[in-house]
């Protein structure tokens, strides 16, 4: 027999197994869910736990399922009432369901949450799915009414998203829905899709936004600032990119946050082809930045004599 102690002790240790059976720790039916547990989820939910209870990171266990891709455990938790469009509120995992399967390229997960209620619209999850180049579940979503220009919780769209992840085919799916070829993050500059392509010599992705109308003045010099702005870029890439923006009506003369003509940016990265494009185009040979650096300038204290030669050719003067 037992101490009376040790008995005392056993009985409480049984009393809270039990208790944790009846009402399980909500960041134990998240984990489970995590894990795609469903046998553990169902004891769970026989012994009363509410899968519309979220962990202590405030994201719920509908979320963190579909996440993972565990469809069977989706299916499970919505059987027992999980609200298909629960948005937690912590700093983690904030969207939906959908937009968790979506980002993460569930297809399977996606489909049941969609024939379930889903909102294709909620928490953005097209932007998700464009980020990481799922083109199925991005046209699946637009078919079930999801905006082509809906912006996700850090203000971005799914056309910028696969802009930025260089997902072509995206684009040109995005750009078939309508999305709009000339939006840009508010209050921030330099965040169009075509200075996102233009930033990072994409050639083929300028073409298309180009192509599909994206000229205006703003963007298109912003992206000449982008393009010659990005030393590592091969010339002929720049010089590619540049030619298109200026025939899209780029102005020659564009400048950066410190004054720095795209011309000086050319003569400072010594890429002697920008230069003659943008003389060709018009280009101020004489502008001068805050500092009063002239292109010249710049290419004397370089000591690059070619260039020297070609601007003072162009009519620069000191």
């Amino acid at each position: 027999m037992l101490p009376s102690f040790a008995h005392n002790f056993f009985l409480v240790l049984l009393v809270l197994n039990c208790s944790s059976l009846r009402r399980p720790d909500p960041d134990a039916f998240a984990r489970a869910a995590a894990n795609g547990q469903t046998e553990t989820l169902q004891t769970y939910l026989k012994n009363g736990a509410n899968p519309n209870v979220p962990n202590r990171h405030q994201v719920y266990p509908l979320r963190l399922a579909a996440t993972w891709g565990h469809t069977e455990a989706v299916q499970l938790l919505l059987n027992s009432g999980a609200d298909t469009n629960a948005q937690g509120s912590g700093s983690q995992d904030r969207g939906t369901a959908l937009e968790g399967a979506a980002s993460s390229g569930h297809m399977d997960t996606v489909k049941l949450l969609l024939s379930r209620g889903a909102d294709a619209n909620l928490s953005a999850p097209v932007v998700g799915a464009a980020s990481n180049g799922h083109i199925e579940i991005v046209r699946l979503l637009l078919q079930n009414g999801a905006n082509a220009n809906a912006e996700n919780k850090d203000h971005t769209t799914a056309l910028f998203e696969a802009t930025k992840s260089g997902h072509i085919e995206i684009v040109r799916l995005l750009l078939a829905s309508h999305a709009d070829v000339h939006w840009e993050a508010k209050g921030a500059r330099n965040r169009s899709a075509l200075v996102m392509a233009s930033a990072q010599g994409d050639l083929k992705l300028v073409k298309l936004l180009l192509g599909a109308g994206a000229n205006r003045k703003l963007h298109t010099s912003q992206s000449l600032i982008a393009v010659i702005g990005y030393k590592d870029h091969p010339e002929a890439i720049q010089l590619g990119i540049t030619r298109l923006l200026l025939k899209a009506g780029a102005d020659p003369n564009a400048t950066d946050p410190f004054g720095l003509t795209v011309l000086g940016m050319a003569t400072l990265y010594k890429r002697s082809s920008l230069l003659k494009e943008l003389l060709t185009y018009g280009a101020d040979v004489n502008a001068k930045d805050k500092d009063g650096r002239s292109a010249l300038s710049i290419a004397r204290e370089h000591q690059f004599k070619d260039i020297i030669r070609m601007l003072e050719k162009a009519g620069a003067k000191d």
